[in-house]
């Protein structure tokens, strides 16, 4: 076999690989289920926490808060963007140890009707532990 033909057959089964290894998407989640508008992030603990940031993976979007004294919230609002259900992770450094949960995946709230644009809020409420929800957007 030629060095040429060797070549167009692996250029052709590379590209093959890598179709085969691509990520299977759900079409539903594609669907947007939200509106997101903002973000708070709020630290219930004793003292501050450092260097947190909101995730995306699967867009590449992120947000978040350099420090967040004790028991205070840091917020911030952005062009609306749609939520089609994608994970979210949230990392934050509590006395130099960083910590984080992930894969957090999120549903609007029973009342959507009554609201059309929503926040994330993430609570930090004990050492290491964090939850996330949509909550309606405050009032402008």
């Amino acid at each position: 076999m030629s060095r040429r033909v060797r070549c167009a057959a692996m250029g052709v089964l590379a590209v093959l690989g890598l179709g085969a290894c691509g990520p299977v998407r759900d079409t539903e989640s594609r669907v947007p289920v939200a509106r997101i508008d903002g973000i708070v992030i709020r630290n219930e603990l004793a003292y501050p926490v450092h260097d947190t940031m909101i995730e995306v993976p699967a867009t590449g979007g992120y947000a978040g808060c350099g420090m967040i004294l004790r028991r205070s919230a840091c917020s911030t609002s952005f062009p609306a963007a749609d939520y089609r259900r994608e994970a979210l992770v949230f990392r934050w450094t509590e006395y130099g140890e960083p910590h984080a949960i992930t894969d957090i995946v999120l549903e609007p709230p029973q009342d959507r009707a009554t609201a059309e644009a929503y926040w994330l809020e993430v609570i930090i409420f004990a050492s290491g532990q964090a939850g996330a929800r949509l909550i309606s957007a405050p009032a402008p």
